[in-house]
């Protein structure tokens, strides 16, 4: 790993992460993530656990809110529960914010279907992967599983009509195989 220069201000420390020993246990001043951080996001069915699946390494943290509804006693299919929804968006919001502190997480993914949250993630120095899938893809790879309160169609359509391009956006097409997201 490259060492890089502690970022608390007027430290000089030489460390591996973003911050020093002395100063890994206090939140960034900056309003930077303390660890690499990268959002992964794009409409349901775009392939975003797959990718980030055949990109993580041992030990990253991978923040997804289907896996943290299995977690709090939600099925494995993707039929989420509604009652659960609030403690399920605390704890990932708790996770987000965790980021902001040193810790011994090499990397860190966080998977969204929410495009609004890209530039507050690039400003705290977050690397942005927007996967791309049309919206006839992803309401073929959706096909079949549960139906949630707002349908799969739903989602899907709110994606397309609320993402904008930027310029920090990393485009991926991620090729999967269809009926697989």
């Amino acid at each position: 790993m490259a060492l890089n220069v502690c970022q608390h201000p007027g430290c000089e420390r030489l460390t591996q992460y973003r911050y020093c020993q002395q100063h890994s246990r206090v939140p960034s001043t900056a309003g930077l993530f303390a660890v690499p951080v990268t959002l992964v996001c794009g409409p349901s069915g775009a392939g975003k656990s797959r990718y980030v699946d055949e990109h993580k390494r041992p030990g990253d943290l991978v923040i997804e809110v289907d896996a943290l509804f299995v977690a709090c006693g939600a099925g494995a299919d993707h039929a989420h529960k509604p009652a659960l929804l609030p403690f399920v968006c605390e704890a990932r919001d708790a996770m987000i914010a965790r980021l902001m502190r040193m810790s011994a997480v090499p990397q860190a993914w966080v998977i969204t279907t929410s495009p609004g949250k890209r530039r507050e993630f690039y400003e705290r120095g977050a690397r942005i992967i927007v996967i791309a899938a049309t919206a006839e893809q992803c309401r073929m790879r959706m096909a079949g599983r549960p139906r949630q309160e707002r349908t799969w169609e739903d989602i899907i359509a709110r994606w397309f009509r609320d993402y904008e391009a930027a310029p920090y956006d990393e485009v991926i097409t991620n090729e999967l195989q269809e009926g697989v997201a």
